[in-house]
């Protein structure tokens, strides 16, 4: 915790627990604000990367639409889109945009790596050393190797979709493009 609020220690026991207190105290909106921005980009991004791929590949009226939409989530350009009311067709862009998905999710990434690691975001400054953190329940293992398995689970779920969808050609028509 940035700024432990929400409980007071005595004898070195938390007492008078307050939940809404701890989650939101003073560090709650600027990290909010930021996650939320970062969020947004990392979407907008890794939106934009998939239909710039079709683009390139000569993609149809309905990619440029969701490709200006992503872009306009991850604010990206919006100075060109203004003036020309049109983004830029030149392949380098484009492939520059392919490669702002993946690297936006790595910059999310790397952020929270080089922000939390060192920090040890379980731990409550001035409260709880590292030692008294680490948990000897039992089970602790268990949850963890289901959790992996969920998001497993899940993940070829979202891949196999992915595959087959993207065997189904999508005309004009469906979706209201001309």
């Amino acid at each position: 915790m940035n700024a432990p609020a929400g409980f007071r220690l005595v004898d070195d026991r938390i007492v008078d627990v307050d939940p809404f207190a701890a989650m939101f105290n003073v560090a709650t909106g600027a990290q909010m604000t930021h996650m939320i921005f970062a969020a947004y980009l990392v979407t907008g991004f890794s939106v934009a990367s998939y239909y710039a791929v079709r683009l390139v590949k000569r993609g149809s009226e309905y990619d440029r639409r969701a490709f200006t939409l992503s872009l306009l989530l991850a604010l990206s350009c919006l100075v060109s889109f203004i003036r020309k009311r049109t983004w830029p067709e030149a392949k380098a862009f484009l492939w520059s945009i392919v490669l702002l998905g993946p690297l936006s999710v790595i910059a999310v990434e790397a952020g929270w790596v080089v922000t939390e690691v060192r920090r040890q975001s379980w731990i409550v400054q001035g409260y709880m050393r590292t030692s008294e953190a680490v948990t000897q329940a039992p089970g602790v293992w268990n949850l963890f190797y289901l959790t992996l398995t969920i998001y497993f689970v899940i993940g070829v779920a979202t891949i196999v979709i992915l595959r087959q969808l993207a065997r189904v050609p999508i005309t004009e028509n469906a979706h209201g493009a001309s």
